[in-house]
């Protein structure tokens, strides 16, 4: 294998400085060198790394706390759905290496997974200005912070998405159930959309447009009812676990910003879907985006649960788009590209107090060489000292 002079100075600048090393990746990946995506994928390895522990990570990290002192027999009886995780976790603690490096080889995997889907379905672009743009549009229609925060979610939810594309556009049956099952048990709400890809793939069925719409009626009827009656009758209990933070009291707390936030990361999607209707292109991921569009449809009343399908049928979307990106207009390629753009922007508006302030990261750190990176953690004195039980800063800053 060729091994160009730009790679090697972007490998030697990543052990020298990976700050500095970005430039460097960045112009391989947009000189089209493969190996680039997945140097790409350890920066941001490293960024992860030195994240701090706030929302659902500060839980999974006070979780790794708890079991470095228990005994093999009382961590297999704890264990619960998520239980990959929560393996790593455990060897991590019992070898005494700290737990961003579970940060740190999940957001590997992560961004290497999307990397070489990326390269699969992109292989015969030439044109670098356009294959860069299409670069863009993937990194940035994947919610990064989110992933790294959440934990689970975004490595199930890429676990998911390569036993699809090993499934149907490699047809390697065997190991794609492999990391479908990778998926169910990282996140037990990925265990109903195995099933279903599973059983589109085996029982294969197309729905034409017409089908589609009169049931996305019916269904957004059907979910809209269901959702209220939940609602009023679990307000304090059922409705709360099925919401979360942006659920039932959200609508009536969030400020403007929050809001402008809330429908962007559900509206930024539509010149994708815009160029998936229009499309003639009939293929098996045709139906299986009208699938995940109707449950979505149905859950569109639970912020949290239709949220999550949201991520997972944008990132279809995008690579239904990546797929046969020949086929769509100047123009509205550039809709695509600058919706991308946005949502990114919004997550890192979102997740400012974890990114923009120093004394609330250590990102400050990636200036150094590599090793000496490696070695930054957050102490627990640290994390009792700065973080909520609720996972949030002590010092706020708006």
């Amino acid at each position: 294998m060729k091994i160009h002079y730009s790679t090697l100075i972007a490998g030697c600048m990543l052990l020298i400085s990976p700050l500095l090393s970005f430039p460097f990746i960045v112009y391989d990946v947009y000189r089209q060198r493969k190996s680039a995506v997945y140097m790409f994928a350890f920066f941001l390895g490293i960024v992860a790394f030195l994240t701090p522990p706030v929302g659902d990570l500060y839980r999974h990290t006070r979780d790794y706390f708890a079991i470095t002192n228990i005994s093999y027999d009382t961590f297999i009886q704890s264990l619960k759905d998520d239980m990959l995780v929560q393996v790593f976790a455990y060897f991590l603690a019992k070898n005494g290496l700290g737990y961003p490096l579970a940060r740190l080889i999940y957001t590997i995997v992560e961004i290497s997974i999307l990397g070489c889907i990326f390269n699969d379905l992109v292989n015969d672009e030439k044109n670098k200005n356009k294959r860069f743009s299409l670069f863009v549009v993937c990194i940035c229609g994947f919610n990064f912070i989110s992933a790294v925060l959440g934990v689970r979610s975004g490595l199930a939810m890429c676990f998911f998405l390569f036993g699809y594309h090993l499934l149907y556009n490699k047809r390697n049956r065997i190991v794609s159930v492999i990391f479908l099952v990778l998926a169910m048990y990282t996140h037990f709400f990925y265990v109903p959309l195995s099933v279903i890809l599973l059983l589109l793939y085996y029982f294969s069925f197309h729905l034409s447009k017409a089908k589609f719409i009169f049931l996305a009626l019916i269904t957004l009827g059907i979910g809209m009812m269901i959702s209220s009656f939940l609602i009023l009758k679990y307000w304090d209990t059922k409705a709360g676990y099925l919401e979360g933070q942006w659920g039932t009291e959200y609508l009536s707390i969030a400020s403007f910003k929050g809001m402008i936030y809330y429908y962007i990361t559900r509206c930024w999607i539509i010149p994708l879907y815009v160029f998936f209707v229009f499309n003639k292109e009939r293929t098996s991921l045709r139906t299986l985006i009208y699938i995940f569009s109707l449950a979505f449809l149905a859950t569109l009343g639970f912020a949290t649960i239709s949220g999550r399908i949201l991520g997972v049928l944008s990132v279809l979307l995008m690579f239904y788009y990546l797929q046969y990106y020949r086929n769509c207009s100047v123009k509205l390629a550039r809709y695509i590209l600058l919706g991308s753009v946005l949502y990114f922007g919004s997550n890192l508006y979102t997740y400012r107090n974890v990114i923009f302030f120093p004394s609330n990261n250590q990102y400050s750190e990636m200036w150094k060489p590599l090793p000496l990176v490696l070695q930054n953690d957050y102490s627990k004195e640290w994390i009792y000292l700065h973080i909520n039980k609720d996972g949030s800063f002590k010092n706020s800053h708006d």
